[in-house]
């Protein structure tokens, strides 16, 4: 009698090449998660966050890197972003599966399809969670201390300086900035607060950066324009 392959190979086998590092980070368990809902994507009732996520990468088969810059989330969060949707998933796949309920809640997905939000404000709406949840994730605030303790500035300004940092060379509308500087507390957002948090992180930019104003549309972030030091956070 034939063993079944390992989840991950059977896994790795179902997505692209280019998914690979994204089932190497894998569990075993977040693995079998993930064919299963592969094979059947409506069957329990998750978090929009988490269904967006899984449904893009594991049933979209979206390009890694191409989902990132789409979603405006940092280099290599797709990993822990679907590790964590995963995690969630088996939960309440086990609480679904004990109360005896299997259905799935209305995604951001079924909105654009259904025509009920613009995709442009879907994809904003869905870059903001993403910012907010990597908090949490790859030493993400840590960046932002580091930050802090470099340029000299204070958390929320250190976060911008990330944001338009992870998004060098692209011009990034101002609402969207405010979406991903205050997902999580948008009452704290004052009508002018982008404008005030760009003044004072361009009086703390190293020689070699600057943050350039699109009229009418945003901010973006350029370096190496000068011959001032090179600033020391990765980000």
């Amino acid at each position: 009698m034939n063993q079944r392959p390992p989840a991950k190979a059977i896994l790795g086998a179902r997505l692209e090449p280019s998914h690979m590092n994204l089932v190497h980070y894998l569990s075993e368990q977040q693995a079998e998660a993930a064919l299963q809902f592969m094979d059947d994507p409506s069957r329990v009732e998750i978090p929009p966050m988490a269904l967006d996520v899984m449904t893009s990468l594991l049933i979209d088969k979206w390009p890694v890197q191409e989902y990132e810059r789409e979603v405006g989330a940092p280099a290599r969060s797709a990993r822990p972003l679907l590790a964590q949707a995963l995690d969630t998933y088996i939960a309440i796949d086990r609480q679904a599966l004990s109360a005896g309920r299997a259905r799935r809640m209305p995604t951001l997905r079924d909105e654009i399809r259904a025509e009920k939000r613009p995709r442009d404000e879907v994809i904003e709406d869905l870059a903001a969670r993403i910012e907010w949840l990597t908090c949490t994730y790859e030493g993400a605030d840590d960046d932002v201390v580091r930050v802090m303790v470099e340029l000299g500035v204070q958390r929320q300004v250190a976060h911008l300086f990330l944001i338009l940092k992870r998004a060098e060379g692209v011009t990034l509308p101002r609402e969207r900035i405010l979406n991903r500087l205050y997902a999580n507390k948008p009452d704290e957002a004052g009508p002018r607060i982008v404008e005030v948090l760009v003044h004072r992180l361009r009086k703390k930019l190293p020689s070699d950066m600057r943050i350039e104003s699109i009229w009418g549309v945003g901010y973006r972030m350029v370096s190496g324009i000068g011959d001032g030091g090179k600033f020391s956070c990765q980000s």
